[in-house]
């Protein structure tokens, strides 16, 4: 499979059963031959499966077209043609936990983590009675937590709106631990606990990874989108311990997510 994409020059990512295609286009100039190219490079690895006894599984395969607002129209085409079928692009798609929409809003995935975090703490406060103050902290950082701090890296430069919805969930959770009620200042409870703000966690979590790749620690796949500042000239800031940070320019991005599962010889497919 890598062979075959790496022919048609598709950029991919393989993780465990699931392989992912990438490509991007300025919109006005090369977004129907980023299609077409996803299209033969996912028609090709289709044939090369099924020549190896090998399935893809239709019903979670799923496309993303990532784009701004005012690109959305003129990016051409609802879906993704594969053979007799066709693909048609979601709105947000799930990557490994992480929900990723084709705003890149982050809004979907704030919806999740406040949604799941909301049913643990309910969870939690229908025993709070019956748990030591211990036992409560330890629950809430078992079930709740998690949930705030997964993939928070993503959430760095998010809009207040957003922010404040998971920080609410932090409040909740902090007032179920020491039994307060909803209109409790809660400032003091999480000096109490000893919690970062949500905002704070975020950045303590890329401030780690700075920390990690000028140390030599951090893996190489991340090390290798990160580049040292080295100023031209003579700067006092080139001394310090500061990263580049990469001009940007908007494109139209489409991102195939491709499950596999193998054909076992009654029929039944492991995805």
């Amino acid at each position: 499979m890598s062979r075959i994409m790496k022919e048609l020059t598709c950029n991919y990512h393989k993780f465990a059963d699931d392989t992912q295609l990438r490509g991007s286009e300025i919109p006005e100039k090369g977004s129907i031959l980023m299609a077409d190219k996803l299209e033969q490079c996912e028609e090709r690895v289709k044939d090369w499966m099924l020549c190896n006894k090998l399935k893809q599984n239709d019903n979670k395969t799923k496309a993303l077209k990532v784009v701004t607002r005012s690109q959305c129209s003129r990016a051409p085409g609802a879906s993704l043609g594969v053979g007799d079928h066709g693909i048609a692009f979601k709105p947000y798609v799930k990557n490994l936990g992480v929900y990723l929409d084709s705003q890149f809003s982050k809004s979907r995935q704030v919806s999740h983590i406040c949604s799941t975090s909301y049913l643990e703490i309910r969870r939690v406060a229908k025993i709070r009675r019956f748990l030591t103050k211990k036992a409560a902290t330890q629950l809430v950082c078992a079930c709740v937590t998690p949930h705030i701090d997964y993939y928070n890296s993503l959430l760095a430069g998010i809009s207040t709106d957003q922010l404040s919805r998971i920080q609410r969930v932090q409040n909740s959770a902090a007032r179920v631990i020491l039994q307060k009620k909803r209109r409790d200042h809660v400032t003091p409870l999480l000096n109490h606990l000893h919690w970062l703000p949500v905002q704070q966690r975020i950045q303590y979590k890329l401030g780690t990874l700075a920390f990690n790749y000028f140390h030599g620690t951090l893996p190489p796949y991340l090390s290798s989108k990160l580049t040292k500042y080295s100023p031209t000239r003579s700067l006092r800031s080139s001394s310090q311990l500061l990263l580049t940070v990469p001009r940007t320019k908007l494109k139209i991005s489409w991102t195939k997510i491709l499950p596999i599962s193998k054909s076992l010889h009654f029929g039944t497919h492991f995805p």
